[in-house]
């Protein structure tokens, strides 16, 4: 925060009194919506907009708490209260383990890699916290997920960024190994 003549600076925005009268008319006329939605509403009283014209509604939630931690205006209570770092409690039958495979690449015939589609990143989390020894968080920024399969086995492979060649994890056996390796230790789970 900082202030200024007119009044105080927050995420790029002089809140003047004009401003904060605003913003409470808001809070008053939106008295059951969430946070979210209530910073949306100030968005566009305010007109705070990127470039592209879309709502500027995350530098509007921060400084609508930070108003808010300063006693310069009442927001509702969370609806719900941020969990970081909870434990993926999803299991299913298709996560379940099947035997374990020791073999060369060679002795399992083609292995091809398939991108993990949206619909199936629910068994992907699943697979990497049951068997990837640091369980699973969601990671940030970009990644591309893969299903190896051989035959009728599943792996998981995982490139944090294109074009790096993906990893193979193996299921309940917890060793990596290139993609490019000669042998391979996995858990087989049944296809879908």
């Amino acid at each position: 925060m900082e202030a200024t003549s007119s009044g105080k600076r927050y995420s790029g925005r002089v809140f003047d009194a004009a401003a904060l009268e605003q913003v409470r008319s808001v809070l008053r006329a939106h008295a059951g919506a969430s946070r979210q939605q209530l910073s949306y509403r100030v968005c566009e009283a305010l007109d705070w907009r990127k470039t592209d014209g879309s709502l500027k509604d995350m530098s509007c939630r921060v400084a609508l708490l930070r108003l808010s931690r300063e006693g310069l205006i009442e927001l509702p209570a969370p609806r719900r209260q941020f969990e970081p770092m909870r434990a993926y409690a999803r299991r299913t039958p298709q996560g379940e383990p099947g035997a374990p495979i020791e073999a060369a690449l060679s002795a399992l015939g083609t292995v091809r890699l398939e991108p993990v589609e949206r619909r199936c990143s629910g068994l992907w989390n699943e697979l990497i916290d049951r068997y990837h020894y640091l369980g699973y968080k969601p990671l940030p920024g970009a990644q591309l997920r893969y299903f190896a399969y051989a035959g009728w086995w599943r792996c998981l492979a995982s490139a944090r960024r294109p074009g790096r060649a993906p990893r193979v994890m193996s299921g309940s056996a917890g060793a990596a190994n290139s993609a490019s390796a000669t042998s391979v230790r996995c858990s087989t789970t049944p296809g879908f």
